[in-house]
Protein backbone atom coordinates (compact mmCIF):
# COMPACT_ATOMS: atom_id res chain seq x y z
CA UNK A 1 0.00 0.00 0.00
CA UNK A 2 3.02 2.13 0.30
CA UNK A 3 4.29 2.37 -3.27
CA UNK A 4 3.15 2.66 -6.84
CA UNK A 5 4.87 1.50 -10.03
CA UNK A 6 3.37 4.45 -11.93
CA UNK A 7 6.93 5.42 -12.69
CA UNK A 8 7.56 6.09 -16.34
CA UNK A 9 9.05 9.50 -17.03
CA UNK A 10 7.50 9.48 -20.50
CA UNK A 11 4.61 7.45 -21.87
CA UNK A 12 5.99 4.27 -23.48
CA UNK A 13 5.58 3.25 -27.07
CA UNK A 14 3.05 0.48 -27.82
CA UNK A 15 4.17 -2.86 -26.46
CA UNK A 16 6.03 -5.05 -28.95
CA UNK A 17 4.54 -8.42 -29.87
CA UNK A 18 6.13 -11.03 -27.68
CA UNK A 19 8.43 -13.41 -29.53
CA UNK A 20 7.93 -16.78 -27.83
CA UNK A 21 11.06 -18.07 -29.48
CA UNK A 22 12.97 -15.82 -27.06
CA UNK A 23 11.31 -17.26 -23.95
CA UNK A 24 13.81 -19.35 -21.96
CA UNK A 25 13.23 -23.10 -22.04
CA UNK A 26 10.60 -24.03 -19.44
CA UNK A 27 9.37 -20.46 -18.88
CA UNK A 28 6.46 -20.77 -21.31
CA UNK A 29 5.25 -23.92 -19.56
CA UNK A 30 5.63 -22.32 -16.12
CA UNK A 31 3.65 -19.27 -17.24
CA UNK A 32 0.92 -21.51 -18.66
CA UNK A 33 0.71 -23.44 -15.38
CA UNK A 34 0.54 -20.18 -13.42
CA UNK A 35 -2.28 -18.98 -15.66
CA UNK A 36 -4.24 -22.19 -15.17
CA UNK A 37 -3.77 -21.92 -11.39
CA UNK A 38 -4.95 -18.30 -11.36
CA UNK A 39 -8.05 -19.12 -13.41
CA UNK A 40 -8.90 -22.07 -11.15
CA UNK A 41 -8.68 -19.88 -8.04
CA UNK A 42 -10.79 -17.21 -9.74
CA UNK A 43 -13.50 -19.73 -10.69
CA UNK A 44 -13.49 -21.16 -7.16
CA UNK A 45 -13.87 -17.74 -5.58
CA UNK A 46 -16.66 -16.62 -7.89
CA UNK A 47 -18.55 -19.83 -7.31
CA UNK A 48 -18.17 -19.50 -3.54
CA UNK A 49 -19.40 -15.93 -3.49
CA UNK A 50 -21.97 -16.34 -6.25
CA UNK A 51 -20.22 -13.80 -8.48
CA UNK A 52 -21.24 -13.97 -12.17
CA UNK A 53 -18.44 -15.23 -14.38
CA UNK A 54 -18.32 -12.04 -16.42
CA UNK A 55 -18.68 -9.65 -13.48
CA UNK A 56 -15.60 -7.44 -13.50
CA UNK A 57 -17.06 -4.43 -11.75
CA UNK A 58 -14.95 -2.48 -9.26
CA UNK A 59 -16.24 -0.65 -6.19
CA UNK A 60 -17.47 2.78 -7.13
CA UNK A 61 -15.95 5.89 -5.54
CA UNK A 62 -19.33 6.57 -3.96
CA UNK A 63 -19.38 3.21 -2.18
CA UNK A 64 -15.75 3.50 -1.13
CA UNK A 65 -16.38 6.92 0.39
CA UNK A 66 -19.54 5.61 2.04
CA UNK A 67 -17.28 3.26 4.00
CA UNK A 68 -14.77 5.97 4.87
CA UNK A 69 -17.65 8.18 5.95
CA UNK A 70 -18.12 5.77 8.86
CA UNK A 71 -14.45 5.92 9.90
CA UNK A 72 -12.61 8.41 12.15
CA UNK A 73 -11.01 10.40 9.33
CA UNK A 74 -11.75 13.88 7.95
CA UNK A 75 -14.45 13.45 5.32
CA UNK A 76 -13.06 16.27 3.15
CA UNK A 77 -10.21 18.79 3.16
CA UNK A 78 -12.39 21.49 4.72
CA UNK A 79 -12.71 19.30 7.84
CA UNK A 80 -8.96 19.15 8.42
CA UNK A 81 -7.74 21.33 11.25
CA UNK A 82 -5.72 24.45 10.35
CA UNK A 83 -2.92 24.17 12.91
CA UNK A 84 -1.14 21.57 15.02
CA UNK A 85 -2.45 23.27 18.15
CA UNK A 86 -5.86 21.97 17.03
CA UNK A 87 -4.65 18.44 16.14
CA UNK A 88 -6.64 15.75 17.94
CA UNK A 89 -7.98 12.18 17.81
CA UNK A 90 -11.38 11.84 16.19
CA UNK A 91 -12.63 9.14 18.56
CA UNK A 92 -12.76 9.07 22.34
CA UNK A 93 -10.51 6.24 23.50
CA UNK A 94 -12.41 5.43 26.69
CA UNK A 95 -15.69 5.24 24.81
CA UNK A 96 -14.08 3.20 22.03
CA UNK A 97 -12.73 0.67 24.53
CA UNK A 98 -16.24 -0.10 25.74
CA UNK A 99 -17.39 -1.22 22.30
CA UNK A 100 -14.44 -3.12 20.82
CA UNK A 101 -15.59 -6.44 19.45
CA UNK A 102 -13.73 -9.34 21.10
CA UNK A 103 -14.13 -11.83 18.23
CA UNK A 104 -13.19 -11.56 14.52
CA UNK A 105 -15.69 -10.09 12.08
CA UNK A 106 -17.80 -12.69 10.26
CA UNK A 107 -16.81 -13.89 6.80
CA UNK A 108 -18.79 -15.91 4.24
CA UNK A 109 -18.65 -19.57 5.30
CA UNK A 110 -16.37 -20.44 2.39
CA UNK A 111 -13.58 -18.31 3.90
CA UNK A 112 -11.69 -18.06 7.17
CA UNK A 113 -9.34 -15.70 8.98
CA UNK A 114 -5.82 -16.82 9.78
CA UNK A 115 -2.65 -15.27 11.17
CA UNK A 116 0.19 -15.59 8.70
CA UNK A 117 3.29 -17.30 10.07
CA UNK A 118 6.20 -15.82 8.14
CA UNK A 119 8.46 -18.67 9.29
CA UNK A 120 6.22 -21.12 7.38
CA UNK A 121 7.57 -21.13 3.82
CA UNK A 122 4.28 -22.38 2.35
CA UNK A 123 2.35 -19.48 3.89
CA UNK A 124 5.03 -16.97 2.88
CA UNK A 125 4.85 -18.30 -0.68
CA UNK A 126 1.07 -17.85 -0.66
CA UNK A 127 1.53 -14.22 0.40
CA UNK A 128 4.20 -13.68 -2.24
CA UNK A 129 1.89 -15.12 -4.91
CA UNK A 130 -1.14 -13.11 -3.78
CA UNK A 131 0.80 -9.84 -3.87
CA UNK A 132 2.60 -10.63 -7.13
CA UNK A 133 -0.63 -11.43 -8.95
CA UNK A 134 -3.03 -8.96 -7.31
CA UNK A 135 -1.13 -6.07 -5.72
CA UNK A 136 0.08 -2.82 -7.26
CA UNK A 137 0.75 -2.48 -10.98
CA UNK A 138 0.87 0.60 -13.16
CA UNK A 139 -2.19 1.60 -15.18
CA UNK A 140 -0.70 0.31 -18.44
CA UNK A 141 0.37 -3.03 -16.88
CA UNK A 142 3.99 -2.47 -17.89
CA UNK A 143 5.28 -2.99 -14.36
CA UNK A 144 4.17 -4.83 -11.24
CA UNK A 145 5.71 -5.22 -7.82
CA UNK A 146 7.27 -8.57 -6.96
CA UNK A 147 8.30 -8.31 -3.33
CA UNK A 148 10.67 -11.20 -2.58
CA UNK A 149 9.85 -13.57 0.27
CA UNK A 150 12.84 -12.36 2.34
CA UNK A 151 11.72 -8.77 1.76
CA UNK A 152 8.19 -9.56 2.94
CA UNK A 153 9.47 -11.40 5.98
CA UNK A 154 11.51 -8.32 6.92
CA UNK A 155 8.74 -5.83 6.23
CA UNK A 156 5.93 -7.47 8.24
CA UNK A 157 8.03 -8.55 11.21
CA UNK A 158 9.28 -5.31 12.79
CA UNK A 159 9.96 -5.34 16.56
CA UNK A 160 6.76 -5.41 18.60
CA UNK A 161 4.68 -6.96 15.83
CA UNK A 162 2.34 -9.70 17.06
CA UNK A 163 0.91 -12.58 15.08
CA UNK A 164 -2.57 -11.02 15.03
CA UNK A 165 -1.18 -8.12 12.99
CA UNK A 166 -0.44 -10.42 10.02
CA UNK A 167 -4.06 -10.82 9.05
CA UNK A 168 -5.00 -13.11 6.17
CA UNK A 169 -8.12 -14.59 4.61
CA UNK A 170 -8.05 -17.96 2.89
CA UNK A 171 -10.46 -20.43 1.35
CA UNK A 172 -11.72 -22.51 4.27
CA UNK A 173 -9.86 -25.78 4.73
CA UNK A 174 -7.16 -24.88 2.20
CA UNK A 175 -3.94 -22.89 2.06
CA UNK A 176 -5.21 -20.62 -0.73
CA UNK A 177 -4.81 -17.03 0.46
CA UNK A 178 -7.23 -14.53 -1.05
CA UNK A 179 -6.65 -11.38 1.02
CA UNK A 180 -4.13 -9.89 3.41
CA UNK A 181 -3.39 -6.82 5.50
CA UNK A 182 -0.57 -6.12 7.96
CA UNK A 183 0.21 -3.73 10.80
CA UNK A 184 3.52 -2.95 12.49
CA UNK A 185 3.88 -0.78 15.60
CA UNK A 186 5.58 2.60 15.41
CA UNK A 187 5.68 6.02 17.02
CA UNK A 188 4.86 9.14 15.01
CA UNK A 189 6.00 12.65 15.88
CA UNK A 190 3.11 15.05 15.24
CA UNK A 191 3.78 18.73 15.74
CA UNK A 192 5.50 18.92 19.11
CA UNK A 193 4.09 15.64 20.45
CA UNK A 194 4.10 11.92 19.76
CA UNK A 195 1.41 9.32 19.11
CA UNK A 196 1.57 5.55 19.33
CA UNK A 197 0.42 4.13 16.02
CA UNK A 198 0.72 1.28 13.56
CA UNK A 199 1.80 1.31 9.95
CA UNK A 200 -0.81 -0.39 7.76
CA UNK A 201 0.64 -2.05 4.68
CA UNK A 202 0.18 -4.75 2.04
CA UNK A 203 -3.61 -4.42 1.86
CA UNK A 204 -4.40 -6.80 -0.97
CA UNK A 205 -7.56 -8.57 -2.12
CA UNK A 206 -7.69 -11.17 -4.88
CA UNK A 207 -9.01 -9.57 -8.05
CA UNK A 208 -12.04 -11.87 -8.11
CA UNK A 209 -13.18 -10.64 -4.69
CA UNK A 210 -12.86 -6.91 -5.12
CA UNK A 211 -16.47 -6.36 -6.13
CA UNK A 212 -17.51 -8.08 -2.90
CA UNK A 213 -16.08 -5.21 -0.80
CA UNK A 214 -13.70 -7.31 1.25
CA UNK A 215 -11.19 -4.48 1.68
CA UNK A 216 -13.40 -2.59 4.20
CA UNK A 217 -13.79 -5.84 6.17
CA UNK A 218 -10.01 -6.24 6.30
CA UNK A 219 -9.57 -2.63 7.44
CA UNK A 220 -12.19 -3.01 10.17
CA UNK A 221 -10.72 -6.30 11.33
CA UNK A 222 -7.14 -5.03 11.59
CA UNK A 223 -8.50 -1.93 13.37
CA UNK A 224 -10.26 -4.18 15.87
CA UNK A 225 -7.09 -6.19 16.51
CA UNK A 226 -4.94 -3.10 16.95
CA UNK A 227 -7.51 -1.44 19.22
CA UNK A 228 -7.58 -4.51 21.46
CA UNK A 229 -3.88 -3.91 22.13
CA UNK A 230 -4.42 -0.27 23.03
CA UNK A 231 -3.43 1.49 19.80
CA UNK A 232 -5.94 3.78 18.09
CA UNK A 233 -3.99 5.63 15.37
CA UNK A 234 -2.47 4.42 12.10
CA UNK A 235 -0.48 5.77 9.18
CA UNK A 236 -0.95 4.42 5.67
CA UNK A 237 -0.48 5.39 2.05
CA UNK A 238 -2.29 4.76 -1.21
CA UNK A 239 -2.01 5.73 -4.84
CA UNK A 240 -5.71 6.54 -4.85
CA UNK A 241 -7.43 9.48 -3.14
CA UNK A 242 -9.77 8.58 -0.29
CA UNK A 243 -10.87 10.74 2.65
CA UNK A 244 -8.59 12.56 3.37
CA UNK A 245 -4.82 12.73 2.68
CA UNK A 246 -2.73 15.04 4.82
CA UNK A 247 -0.21 15.28 1.98
CA UNK A 248 0.48 13.90 -1.50
CA UNK A 249 3.99 13.08 -2.64
CA UNK A 250 5.38 12.45 -6.11
CA UNK A 251 7.97 9.95 -7.28
CA UNK A 252 11.23 11.01 -8.90
CA UNK A 253 13.60 8.64 -10.67
CA UNK A 254 17.34 8.60 -11.21
CA UNK A 255 18.31 6.26 -14.05
CA UNK A 256 21.35 4.01 -13.74
CA UNK A 257 20.94 1.22 -16.34
CA UNK A 258 19.88 3.51 -19.18
CA UNK A 259 19.59 1.00 -22.02
CA UNK A 260 17.70 -1.52 -19.89
CA UNK A 261 15.24 1.14 -18.71
CA UNK A 262 14.67 2.17 -22.32
CA UNK A 263 14.19 -1.46 -23.37
CA UNK A 264 11.40 -2.00 -20.83
CA UNK A 265 9.82 1.43 -21.47
CA UNK A 266 10.44 2.66 -17.93
CA UNK A 267 11.73 5.84 -19.51
CA UNK A 268 12.05 7.32 -22.97
CA UNK A 269 14.55 9.35 -24.97
CA UNK A 270 13.91 13.09 -24.59
CA UNK A 271 14.01 15.42 -27.57
CA UNK A 272 17.48 16.42 -28.73
CA UNK A 273 18.91 13.33 -27.01
CA UNK A 274 20.21 9.93 -28.10
CA UNK A 275 21.28 6.80 -26.23
CA UNK A 276 25.04 7.57 -26.02
CA UNK A 277 24.31 11.05 -24.65
CA UNK A 278 21.82 9.64 -22.14
CA UNK A 279 24.35 7.08 -20.92
CA UNK A 280 26.92 9.82 -20.48
CA UNK A 281 24.40 12.05 -18.68
CA UNK A 282 23.45 9.31 -16.19
CA UNK A 283 26.91 7.88 -15.66
CA UNK A 284 27.48 6.84 -12.02
CA UNK A 285 30.88 6.69 -10.37
CA UNK A 286 32.25 3.30 -9.35
CA UNK A 287 33.22 4.25 -5.80
CA UNK A 288 32.32 6.68 -3.02
CA UNK A 289 34.95 9.32 -2.20
CA UNK A 290 33.53 10.66 1.08
CA UNK A 291 36.10 10.12 3.88
CA UNK A 292 34.88 7.79 6.61
CA UNK A 293 32.12 6.24 4.49
CA UNK A 294 31.25 2.66 5.48
CA UNK A 295 28.36 0.24 5.98
CA UNK A 296 26.11 0.66 8.99
CA UNK A 297 26.86 -1.79 11.82
CA UNK A 298 24.71 -2.90 14.73
CA UNK A 299 26.98 -1.05 17.16
CA UNK A 300 26.05 2.22 15.43
CA UNK A 301 22.42 1.88 16.48
CA UNK A 302 22.43 4.07 19.64
CA UNK A 303 24.06 7.04 17.89
CA UNK A 304 22.06 6.65 14.69
CA UNK A 305 18.81 6.37 16.65
CA UNK A 306 19.49 9.53 18.62
CA UNK A 307 20.64 11.61 15.65
CA UNK A 308 18.06 10.31 13.21
CA UNK A 309 15.17 10.97 15.59
CA UNK A 310 16.47 14.47 16.31
CA UNK A 311 16.81 15.17 12.59
CA UNK A 312 13.28 13.95 11.91
CA UNK A 313 11.73 15.82 14.84
CA UNK A 314 13.45 19.12 14.13
CA UNK A 315 12.95 19.23 10.36
CA UNK A 316 9.48 17.83 9.68
CA UNK A 317 5.96 18.42 10.99
CA UNK A 318 5.14 14.70 10.91
CA UNK A 319 7.75 11.94 11.11
CA UNK A 320 8.25 8.31 12.01
CA UNK A 321 10.46 7.78 15.06
CA UNK A 322 12.67 4.83 15.98
CA UNK A 323 12.33 4.37 19.73
CA UNK A 324 14.73 1.50 20.41
CA UNK A 325 18.07 0.27 19.15
CA UNK A 326 16.26 -2.91 18.11
CA UNK A 327 14.03 -0.83 15.82
CA UNK A 328 17.09 0.75 14.19
CA UNK A 329 18.92 -2.54 13.74
CA UNK A 330 15.87 -4.24 12.24
CA UNK A 331 15.14 -1.35 9.89
CA UNK A 332 18.67 -0.57 8.72
CA UNK A 333 21.01 -3.52 9.23
CA UNK A 334 22.24 -4.28 5.68
CA UNK A 335 20.42 -7.26 4.19
CA UNK A 336 21.31 -8.31 0.60
CA UNK A 337 18.65 -7.29 -1.92
CA UNK A 338 16.45 -5.90 0.87
CA UNK A 339 17.98 -2.86 2.59
CA UNK A 340 21.39 -1.15 2.58
CA UNK A 341 22.56 1.50 5.05
CA UNK A 342 25.75 3.53 5.43
CA UNK A 343 27.33 6.05 7.75
CA UNK A 344 30.02 8.71 7.32
CA UNK A 345 32.45 9.01 10.22
CA UNK A 346 34.44 12.12 11.05
CA UNK A 347 38.19 11.87 11.78
CA UNK A 348 37.21 11.57 15.47
CA UNK A 349 34.89 8.62 14.63
CA UNK A 350 31.72 10.61 15.23
CA UNK A 351 28.89 9.68 12.88
CA UNK A 352 28.16 12.81 10.83
CA UNK A 353 25.76 11.34 8.30
CA UNK A 354 23.59 8.29 7.70
CA UNK A 355 21.69 7.12 4.63
CA UNK A 356 19.73 4.07 3.49
CA UNK A 357 17.76 2.60 0.62
CA UNK A 358 15.61 -0.49 0.23
CA UNK A 359 15.15 -2.68 -2.84
CA UNK A 360 12.08 -3.87 -4.74
CA UNK A 361 11.90 -5.93 -7.91
CA UNK A 362 9.49 -4.67 -10.56
CA UNK A 363 8.47 -7.32 -13.08
CA UNK A 364 8.06 -6.22 -16.71
CA UNK A 365 5.25 -8.41 -18.11
CA UNK A 366 5.24 -6.74 -21.54
CA UNK A 367 8.98 -6.81 -22.13
CA UNK A 368 10.56 -9.57 -24.17
CA UNK A 369 14.08 -8.39 -23.30
CA UNK A 370 14.14 -8.15 -19.51
CA UNK A 371 11.86 -9.97 -17.06
CA UNK A 372 12.33 -7.35 -14.35
CA UNK A 373 14.14 -4.25 -13.17
CA UNK A 374 15.63 -3.62 -9.75
CA UNK A 375 14.65 -0.40 -7.98
CA UNK A 376 16.32 1.18 -4.98
CA UNK A 377 14.11 3.50 -2.92
CA UNK A 378 15.68 6.28 -0.88
CA UNK A 379 14.74 5.51 2.72
CA UNK A 380 15.74 7.39 5.89
CA UNK A 381 18.81 9.58 6.33
CA UNK A 382 20.33 12.42 8.32
CA UNK A 383 23.31 14.72 7.93
CA UNK A 384 24.79 17.37 10.21
CA UNK A 385 26.22 19.42 7.35
CA UNK A 386 29.77 18.08 7.03
CA UNK A 387 28.43 15.77 4.35
CA UNK A 388 26.03 17.80 2.17
CA UNK A 389 22.71 16.17 1.32
CA UNK A 390 23.60 16.06 -2.39
CA UNK A 391 26.79 14.18 -1.57
CA UNK A 392 24.99 11.83 0.81
CA UNK A 393 22.30 10.83 -1.69
CA UNK A 394 24.87 10.73 -4.49
CA UNK A 395 26.78 8.17 -2.43
CA UNK A 396 23.62 6.07 -2.08
CA UNK A 397 23.22 6.10 -5.87
CA UNK A 398 26.78 4.80 -6.22
CA UNK A 399 26.05 2.06 -3.68
CA UNK A 400 22.78 1.21 -5.45
CA UNK A 401 24.67 0.74 -8.71
CA UNK A 402 27.21 -1.54 -6.97
CA UNK A 403 24.45 -3.91 -5.78
CA UNK A 404 22.67 -4.08 -9.16
CA UNK A 405 19.91 -1.47 -8.96
CA UNK A 406 18.75 -0.22 -12.35
CA UNK A 407 17.14 2.97 -11.07
CA UNK A 408 16.84 4.88 -7.79
CA UNK A 409 13.44 6.24 -6.78
CA UNK A 410 12.70 8.97 -4.25
CA UNK A 411 9.57 10.75 -3.10
CA UNK A 412 9.58 14.53 -2.77
CA UNK A 413 9.22 14.15 1.02
CA UNK A 414 11.79 15.19 3.64
CA UNK A 415 14.54 17.29 2.01
CA UNK A 416 14.69 15.30 -1.20
CA UNK A 417 13.70 18.20 -3.44
CA UNK A 418 17.01 19.88 -2.59
CA UNK A 419 18.99 17.24 -4.46
CA UNK A 420 16.75 16.25 -7.39
CA UNK A 421 18.15 18.68 -9.96
CA UNK A 422 21.85 18.27 -9.23
CA UNK A 423 21.61 14.48 -9.04
CA UNK A 424 19.52 14.29 -12.26
CA UNK A 425 16.30 12.87 -10.88
CA UNK A 426 13.34 13.15 -13.24
CA UNK A 427 9.72 13.46 -12.15
CA UNK A 428 7.62 10.34 -12.78
CA UNK A 429 3.90 9.68 -13.05
CA UNK A 430 3.38 8.23 -9.60
CA UNK A 431 1.64 9.98 -6.71
CA UNK A 432 1.46 8.63 -3.18
CA UNK A 433 -1.16 9.94 -0.76
CA UNK A 434 -0.45 9.90 2.99
CA UNK A 435 -3.14 9.32 5.62
CA UNK A 436 -3.50 9.33 9.40
CA UNK A 437 -6.30 7.25 10.88
CA UNK A 438 -8.15 8.71 13.86
CA UNK A 439 -6.00 11.80 14.12
CA UNK A 440 -6.84 15.12 12.52
CA UNK A 441 -3.86 17.25 11.48
CA UNK A 442 -3.41 20.14 9.03
CA UNK A 443 -2.72 19.53 5.36
CA UNK A 444 1.04 19.58 4.69
CA UNK A 445 3.42 20.09 1.84
CA UNK A 446 5.32 16.88 1.06
CA UNK A 447 8.62 18.40 2.21
CA UNK A 448 7.06 18.81 5.69
CA UNK A 449 6.51 15.04 5.86
CA UNK A 450 9.17 12.81 7.41
CA UNK A 451 7.63 9.40 6.81
CA UNK A 452 8.84 6.88 4.21
CA UNK A 453 6.98 3.56 4.14
CA UNK A 454 8.08 0.31 2.52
Amino acid sequence: MSQTPESKEEKPAPAPTRDLSKVPVGQEQNEAEAGIRAKAIEAQLKKALNVPADDETEPSPTKTHAFWGTQPVPAKPSEQVKSFEEAHPLEDVEEKMKHIRKTPLPLPQEFEWFNLDETNDEQLTELYTLLRENYVSDSDAWFRFAYSKPMLKWAINAPGTVKEYKCGVRVAGTSTMVAFISAVPTVVAVGGGEIKAVIIDFLCVHKSLREKRLAPVLIKEITRRVNLRGTFQAVYTAGTVIPTPYTAAHYYHRSISVEKLLDVHFTGIPKMMNVPRLKKLYRVEDAVETPGWRKFRGGDAPVVREKLNEYLRSNFKVAQLFKTDEDVIHSFKPRPNIVYSFVAESPTKDIDAFGSFYCVTNECPKSDKHPSIEIGYIYYYFTNGRVPLVELIGNLIVEAKKVGMDVVNALDVMKNKEMFTELKFGKGDGTLNYYLFNFNIPALQPEENGIVLI
